[in-house]
């Protein structure tokens, strides 16, 4: 596993990522290896809403998410919340009548894992 998001970037580099609004700003966290295929994954923080039970993902992210499976294919991109639930970005989408402007926001236990 090799850590490549925008944390492991001296600080000068994280001021200017957080400055612009490039894709760059939305790499994934990390770059791991299942078996021989590499693999891309975004850990998210935050735990589920305690008023609605959803998840958030910003619509930058979700549009980086996006770009990152188009330029990258076949390498699969998972975005891995505090709870250890998954999405992938096509997931995320699969919920737009819950988006707001500025967020996606998901029902728990509708990743990969609750199936």
């Amino acid at each position: 596993m090799q850590l490549c998001g925008r944390g492991t970037y001296p600080t000068a580099i994280q001021n200017a990522l957080r400055l612009t609004s490039s894709a760059l700003r939305q790499f994934p966290d990390l770059i791991a290896a299942r078996g021989p295929d590499p693999i891309a994954i975004d850990a998210k923080t935050r735990m589920p809403s305690t008023t609605t039970n959803r998840y958030a993902i910003s619509c930058k992210c979700l549009l980086a998410g996006l770009q990152f499976l188009g330029l990258y294919a076949p390498v699969p991109l998972y975005y891995v919340f505090g709870d250890l639930t998954v999405l992938t970005p096509p997931e995320a989408m699969h919920y737009p009548s819950n988006a707001t402007r500025q967020r996606v926001r998901l029902p728990v236990g509708h990743g990969p894992q609750s199936r």
